[in-house]
């Protein structure tokens, strides 16, 4: 029979996970901010408003 693991153990590893996928979020904005800032078409980049995603979305203003 499988043992279940403690709540404790639960917690620990939801804890761990939703650390790693916070780093992981900076470091993908950090990337595409960079990307961006980078790239010769774009002319200019912005976080987007809350109600259209927030710091998880990005306006870039591209050239013609």
């Amino acid at each position: 029979m499988k043992r279940r693991p403690e709540k404790s153990e639960n917690a620990d590893a939801e804890s761990f996970a939703r650390a790693m996928a916070a780093e992981n979020i900076a470091i993908l904005k950090s990337r595409v901010r960079e990307c961006l800032r980078r790239h010769p078409a774009v002319l200019a980049y912005a976080d987007a408003p809350r109600g259209d995603g927030g710091t998880g979305a990005v306006y870039v203003l591209l050239r013609k």
